[in-house]
């Protein structure tokens, strides 16, 4: 079977939005945003594995967003969207998948 790892960049500010937490983090008709797109993928069947890419500042509010999901450890992103899936990338080397979506 080949296996595939879907890395879900999630280190954002979300500055734009504005308000007191990272857009990510918010709810949408009562679920974390987040929630809803990790959700999608663990829920896939083609899907293997699951990893979020979350800023370092952001575990609590991660664990709490993702209450009930199964999922790979976090790797914490960098300061850019490229970065973050560079080091999301860096983080599967030790256990490489046949694919990865990001």
């Amino acid at each position: 079977m080949i296996e595939t790892v879907a890395l879900v960049v999630a280190a954002g500010r979300g500055e734009r939005l504005g308000g007191d937490i990272p857009k990510q983090y918010r709810r949408l008709a009562g679920l974390p945003m987040l929630f809803r797109s990790l959700q999608a993928f663990v829920r896939h069947p083609r899907i293997s594995g699951v990893r979020a890419i979350i800023h370092p500042d952001d575990m609590a509010l991660y664990n709490e967003a993702v209450a009930g999901l199964e999922l790979m450890p976090v790797a914490f992103g960098g300061t850019t969207r490229h970065e973050s899936s560079q080091k999301g990338l860096e983080s599967l080397t030790s256990n490489p998948p046949d694919r990865v979506l990001i």
